[in-house]
Formats: structure tokens, sequence, C-alpha cells
């Protein structure tokens, strides 16, 4: 066998999963549709830095930094490269959990890992709407996957989770605490002294760097902006965007016509800090619930919601014995798993209440589920997956590949 027959060979899973995803994406999640940038999101490419120091503004710095013009053709082409790249490297590490798992409960471990990259909570989100600023949440979580596999790479994981809140900072109901409780769980699995203390370290400097970047962008985004929104619009409709409702909301609380509401700019008025953060919350809960459309039919949300709440309600079984049937002793562990629901409670409730993106939210809700699960699962292995096969033992496997294809099918049409 030569060496690259060696390599496939070794990396087939790998391979097969890289694949399935691309395939699965192009046939499934995009309707056989061209990967391509819409008008509405081509707009993240054209802003930059010279135009304030605020959130929502770094993917497209970054696009302007390596290119000097933003057409749709390129900007497609640019995200449809960093979207495969990522595939890649949910792969890798899908491929690292199916062949850490016992030969008895690796297909197992395969179905789960087929749950998570498919079905109506999973990345389809970032094809159907490509370029979406919300893909720089799982990019870099991806990065943080990476350094926090390597003990060397750890000083760098407080900077991403204040890039997350540079990303926007939604990321703070959502990906911010789901990697705070990876981090907890690694320190509970770690078998060094002085690691456990690196990681209470990169711990606590990561959720300062969140909260002081949150509250930073909450309270001076405004102040920080270089032009006026008349200013900002024409400068952006001349690098190519047709749209300018998005920063127009959210940098200087004015909704357009074409939203159907209307916002008054008393967010940024004189008044105590508790009173402008309240005037926030309650200007955009306003703004959601004045408009009379829900991106996402109630028939898909029904039926996405049939297909995902067994597999929600298998992975909270599988955490809730964990933490209080096993006779499970290590109190970190404990907590940071008990932590889980009230993660997805936050998500989901954050999501409902304060955006119009139904299917947009449910994959936030999902995915830092099905990742943390998947995290613990590497883990502790045998024991979870031991747990979910007496559970589903009444299940036949002609009935589990069923589900599977209803579940695959119903990647939302956004």
């Amino acid at each position: 066998m030569t060496a690259v027959k060696r390599f496939f060979y070794q990396h087939r899973i790998f391979f097969g999963l890289f694949a399935f995803i691309l395939i699965y994406e192009t046939v499934v999640g995009n309707n056989c549709s061209p990967w391509l940038v819409n008008d509405h999101f081509f707009v993240f490419y054209v802003v930059d830095f010279s135009m304030g120091f605020c959130s929502r503004i770094l993917p497209g710095a970054i696009y302007r930094l390596l290119f000097n013009e933003a057409t749709t053709r390129a900007v497609s082409v640019y995200a449809s490269v960093l979207l495969i790249v990522f595939f890649a490297g949910v792969c890798v590490f899908l491929e690292k959990l199916v062949l850490h798992t016992s030969k008895e409960n690796k297909m197992l471990c395969l179905f789960f890992v087929l749950l998570f990259i498919t079905g109506p909570a999973s990345f389809s989100l970032f094809v159907s709407w490509l370029g979406v600023i919300d893909f720089y949440w799982v990019l870099l979580t991806l990065l943080f996957f990476v350094f926090l596999s390597k003990k060397q790479l750890y000083i760098l994981i407080p900077f991403l989770f204040s890039l997350c809140i540079f990303v926007h900072y939604g990321a703070m109901v959502s990906y911010i605490p789901m990697m705070a409780i990876i981090i907890l769980y690694k320190i509970s699995v770690s078998g060094e002294k002085g690691e456990k203390k690196l990681l209470w370290a990169v711990f606590s400097l990561s959720v300062i760097f969140a909260f002081v970047t949150t509250l930073y962008f909450m309270l001076f985004e405004r102040q920080n902006l270089v032009y006026d929104m008349q200013e900002f619009d024409s400068l952006i409709l001349e690098r190519g965007a047709k749209y300018t409702y998005y920063y127009d909301y959210e940098f200087y609380k004015s909704i357009s016509a074409q939203m159907g509401v209307s916002a008054d700019d008393y967010i940024f008025s004189d008044g105590n800090l508790i009173m402008r953060l309240l005037k926030l919350v309650q200007t955009q809960f306003e703004s959601t619930f004045n408009r009379d459309f829900k991106i996402g039919s109630m028939q898909e949300l029904a039926f996405a919601g049939l297909v995902l709440v067994p597999v929600a309600g298998v992975i909270f079984s599988a955490i809730f014995e964990k933490v209080f049937k096993s006779g499970e002793k290590n109190a970190v562990k404990k907590f940071s798993l008990s932590l889980v629901p009230l993660l997805f409670l936050l998500t989901l409730v954050f999501g409902t209440l304060f955006s119009t993106d139904t299917f947009r939210w449910l994959s936030h809700t999902l995915l830092p589920l099905f990742t943390v699960f998947l995290y613990v699962a590497y883990y502790e292995g045998d024991s979870i997956f031991n747990g979910i096969r007496r559970k589903l033992n009444f299940l036949p496997v002609p009935a589990a590949a069923l589900f599977f294809i209803l579940y695959a099918s119903c990647a939302p049409t956004l």
C-alpha cells in the first residue's frame, strides 16, 4: 500500500464525513442551489474599523484587509472557502471522537455525529445564509477547540471570547457560555495540577474579557461611530451594498420603513447605566414583537420540533444521568454539566423573545448543546453511550434509520 493510500485509509472517517457534509449541504441544505452571498449579507463585507470601533464589523474588516474590492462573486468565493475549511476542521475533531470510541459503541457514536451535522438546527444555516455574520461565532469556536487541544495555546483562548463579542455580543447567550462550560469540564478531567491552575486562570480571564468587551460595546459603540447615519449609508452603498437597514438599526437604532416598524432614538439618551441597558432591551423586544412575521413557517418549525425534541431529550437524559445518577464525585464536573440545560434555556428564551429569525436561533440553541455532549462523550466514552444504548434498546435499527432520514431531510427553507 502506497503512502497516499495508507493516509486515505487511516483517515477514511474524516474523508467520508467531509464528503457527506459537502453533498448534504449542497443537495439538502441549499436545495442544489449555488453557494452565493445574498444582498442582505453582502453588507457585512463592505464595512471596516475606519467607520468606528464597533462590534459587527470584524468580518468585514478582515475581508477588506485581504481584498481591495467587494463583489458578490468575490465575497461568495471567500465565504465558501471559509465554510469548507470550517467543515474540514469539524470533521477532524469528529474523526478523533469516532476513533476514540470503543468498538462496541462506535456505530452509536457515528449516529450522533450524523445527527450533529444534519437536520433543522445544524450547519445548513451557514450554507443557506452564506456569509451571515453568525458564521464567525462557530469559526471562532472551532479555533477554541484547536487551542484547547494544545496546552501551549491555552493562553490565546480569552482573546477568542473577546473576538466573539466583536462579531456580535449575542454570543453571550450561546457560544461564550458553551465555551466556558467546556473549560470547566476540561478542568474536571485534567489529571495535572499545573494544568488545572492554568485552565482556571484561562477560564477567569476569558469570562472577564467577554463581559468587559460586551459592556464596552453596549455603552460606547454609538460614540465610536465616525459618521452619522446618512454618511454611513452613503459610504456602504458606494462600496456596493444594496441594503442599509441592518447597520441603520444596530448602530443608529433607526428602522427603515421596509421593516414595517419604527423605533425612537432614545436608547442612547442621558440616564444611568441600568436605565440605558433596560431601554436597549425594551427597544429590541418591541421591534421583535411589532413584526407580524417570524422567519420560518410554522409548519417547518413544528416539524423541526418533532424531530429535535427526542434528540435533545436523549442528550439531556445522558447528561442528567452523568450528573445525578452515576455517583459522580467530581464537583467541578457536576457543576459544569448541570449548567448545560440552563444554557439551552437561556439561548432558547433569548432567541424566541429577541429575534425574528426563528431557525437562526434554533441552530444557535442546538449546536452548543450537541457540541458539549460530543465533547463530554469523548472523555466519558462508554459511560455515556452505554446509558444511551440502554434507553434506546426498544428502537430497532430500521426505525432509527427512518428517523434519521426524516431528521436529516428537514433542513429549513430560509
